[in-house]
């Protein structure tokens, strides 16, 4: 959450580019899978986005230097 002004864009744009190259990699990475909402909200500015989380039991954990 960004809880400044939130006002909207004045050049009527709803989303900026960031925001679109996101949306487009995640739907790329996860299709269906996936979900991101972004917009202004009462107090700010909201993005929320989920992505489906797959242990893979096929690989053994590796340590790594200096790792506790």
């Amino acid at each position: 959450d960004d809880d400044g002004v939130g006002e909207p864009d004045p050049s009527g744009r709803r989303e900026g580019v960031g925001l679109a190259n996101s949306r487009a990699r995640l739907r790329q990475l996860y299709g269906e899978e996936q979900r991101f909402e972004a917009g202004g909200t009462v107090d700010g500015f909201r993005v929320v986005f989920e992505v489906p989380y797959h242990v893979d039991a096929d690989r053994t954990p590796v340590r790594t230097v200096g790792a506790r």
